[in-house]
């Protein structure tokens, strides 16, 4: 019998944002954070980018934040991230993403970087279909509509226990 849960886009985001991501996560695992509670963005400030992490709604409907500039060693502090979320208007947002799904790209890295792929190259959404969550990798130079895959770059897509994140399978896409 086929499976006839509803498919649900939970996140879409470039490699290349992952990847900033990635190298700012020591700084942000030093704050405890936990990812599942938080909304990150990817923002472009002048020549730099900048990874913001924006906690849910907390007491008196305060907002826990943190950011981490791609490259620094620490978390900015309260004034310079004040500053920053000031002027979100005047940010280039390059990507946002729930840090439920970042923790499952995480998971799905693992598998399809055996394979040394340039992420940066790639296109990753993050769906939902019943128990499962399903990463998939694409070429961000794939047109739009495209059924298969007729890129350069091979397609992959790896299936996750949506509880655990236990890989329960991986595959290259045709």
């Amino acid at each position: 019998m086929a499976n006839m849960s509803q498919i649900t886009v939970l996140d879409t985001i470039q490699g290349s944002s992952v990847l900033v991501i990635q190298a700012t996560m020591e700084v942000l695992q030093r704050h405890n954070l936990d990812l599942t509670q938080y909304k990150i963005d990817v923002v472009r400030e002048g020549d730099s980018v900048v990874v913001i992490c924006t906690g849910k709604d907390g007491p008196a409907g305060t907002r826990e934040s943190f950011a981490v500039r791609h490259g620094s060693e620490v978390a900015m502090n309260a004034h310079d991230l004040g500053l920053l979320t000031a002027n979100m208007s005047q940010l280039t947002v390059l990507d946002t993403i729930h840090g439920s799904s970042v923790l499952a790209v995480q998971a799905a890295m693992e598998v399809f970087q055996r394979y040394n792929p340039d992420l940066a190259q790639y296109k990753i959404d993050v769906v939902r279909e019943g128990n499962s969550v399903v990463v998939i990798f694409t070429d961000k130079d794939r047109q739009v509509g495209t059924r298969g895959n007729l890129s350069a770059r091979p397609g992959f897509e790896v299936e996750l226990n949506a509880h655990d994140l236990h890989v329960l399978r991986s595959n290259f896409v045709r």
